[in-house]
């Protein structure tokens, strides 16, 4: 059996009460009040939560039945069907703010009565159910991972959720009937152009667009963001759009880590080329070198070639010292690992570091106690802290501050800003810090390579950097860089923690 409707009653006639309870009794509901004033029907209403509240507009007291539905429609959400002999324009125009859902003319039958109340029951039903899905759909499209954005049929945003306020910094209420290319800028990463809003065209054609590869979406606040996305419509029960609906997710980080391991493959190969090349070619050196020095002894300091076969020899040695270069950045030389104290590294190489830099650029040397130990070769990472001070340096011709420092960090798995594939756990990490010219994007992706220098012709080999990287690679260390133009730069190594155990000399080919 169903449960009877429940119905609380506001009239301030009370012979229109009585006759109204004894009609809604006869036709199967139940009165669980009634009341003649607008205060008291407020009280009654969160006292008893009736299915449906019928309200006399006129009532005893100073708050009429318009400004009791009001309350009770917005802080109870029950329905609330008018009772009136007769009203003028301003009092219907008031009732109808408050969002009635029938209203009952005095006198009325049965028939009218019960048409009415179920007519309101099954509005209020309806809306229910809609706002119950409505939570639904906004609850799904805000707890997801992906930004999501809708748009009416002109491109006008409906709907931001939480991760696209975020990404565009457009509160859902500030971007609410706004066009979406107001809210969403997008610009292609690499000519800075302005994208075609993919919305315009899903409303255009109907089709579902995606975006092409290196958008960027500006944020409101000026920071950007690199993004991938697909649009689609948004189609009733007919299959007419009524709009469409954007989902974006940041790719920023996954670029990131993909480039930093594409470049990290490219360095890889470029290291077995070069090592290749320079094993083969020392070889070459080896010939020519032992040949010159045996000439050099027959002919002589008299000779009138002795002149030109010391010159072969200078210039063969010179290759010979690229040669080993070379060999370091592919990690094909001797390698001598010890377990040593970084800062004991530093601090012993401190007095040349401060002879390298010059009196126009401040150096500060900024050592964190107690740090664990690592294995390296204590001379090689002499030449990455000089190779890495030197290039700070000459990016400051104006004079600026370098910074060395040491510290422990803790590497959580997969943790964003961290070269791909570096295995947690801790590490001891040196940094060395300018605020000099910076670099670009396309130089910060080339400066590991071999012969690869900024510098004037004469000036630079183009093999400091890459042999900083061929050392690192030789530790098992990891090594990433940070760069803005006009802002400066930061080289991040990170080695791996080893136990402090006695100093033990291994003769690695690395």
């Amino acid at each position: 059996m169903m449960p009877s409707i429940r119905i609380l009653v506001v009239e301030d006639e009370a012979v229109v009460a009585r006759d109204l309870q004894t009609r809604l009794t006869r036709l199967g509901y139940t009165v669980v009040d009634t009341t003649a004033r607008g205060d008291s029907a407020i009280v009654l209403a969160e006292k008893h939560n009736p299915d449906l509240v019928l309200m006399d507009i006129r009532l005893q007291g100073e708050m009429d039945g318009i400004a009791a539905a009001d309350v009770i429609h917005n802080r109870y959400h029950l329905p609330v069907v008018y009772l009136t002999a007769h009203a003028d324009e301003v009092t219907i125009d008031r009732a109808r703010v408050t969002e009635p859902f029938g209203y009952i003319l005095k006198p009325f039958d049965e028939r009218d009565l019960r048409t009415v109340i179920e007519m309101a029951l099954y509005k209020h039903q309806a809306e229910r159910k809609l706002q119950l899905s409505e939570r639904r759909y906004a609850t799904t499209l805000s707890s997801i991972g992906d930004g999501v954005i809708a748009t009416d049929p002109s491109g006008r945003v409906t709907f931001l959720n939480l991760v696209a306020e975020g990404l565009t910094g457009w509160s859902a209420a500030e971007a609410e009937g706004k066009p979406l290319s107001d809210v969403f800028h997008i610009v292609n990463q690499e000519t800075r152009a302005i994208v075609d809003n993919p919305v315009e065209r899903v409303l255009r054609e109907g089709i579902v667009v995606g975006l092409a590869n290196h958008t960027i979406l500006k944020n409101r606040n000026g920071s950007e963001a690199q993004i991938n996305d697909c649009a689609a419509p948004i189609l009733d029960d007919r299959g007419v759009s009524v709009g469409a609906v954007l989902v974006f997710r940041d790719v920023t980080e996954t670029h990131r880590q993909e480039e930093q391991l594409r470049h990290s493959q490219k360095m890889e190969a470029v290291g077995q080329l070069a090592g290749g090349i320079a094993h083969d070619f020392n070889n070459m050196l080896t010939a020519i070198l032992g040949y010159t020095e045996l000439l050099l002894q027959k002919a002589g300091s008299h000779h009138p070639w002795f002149g030109f076969l010391t010159e072969i020899q200078k210039a063969s040695l010179r290759s010979a010292e690229l040669t080993r270069q070379l060999l370091r950045f592919s990690r094909k030389e001797v390698y001598q690992a010890k377990v040593i104290d970084l800062n004991g590294v530093v601090i012993g190489i401190e007095p040349m570091l401060r002879t390298v830099v010059g009196e126009h650029i401040e150096l500060q040397i900024r050592l964190t106690e107690s740090l664990a130990s690592i294995k390296a070769d204590s001379g090689q990472l002499e030449q990455v802290l000089v190779n890495l001070v030197v290039n700070a340096r000459d990016a400051m011709t104006d004079g600026g501050i370098i910074v060395v420092e040491t510290t422990r960090e803790w590497i959580a798995a997969q943790s964003p800003n961290h070269p791909p594939g570096m295995p947690h756990g801790e590490y001891q990490v040196l940094r060395v810090i300018d605020n000099g010219s910076g670099m670009d994007v396309a130089t910060k992706l080339r400066i590991f390579e071999p012969f690869f220098t900024t510098k004037g012709v004469g000036k630079g080999t183009g093999l400091g950097l890459s042999i900083v990287y061929g050392i690192v690679q030789a530790c098992q260390a990891y090594i990433d860089v940070e760069s803005t133009i006009g802002q400066g730069t930061k080289f991040t190594i990170w080695f791996p923690t080893v136990s402090d155990e006695l100093v033990v000399s291994d003769e690695l080919v690395v």
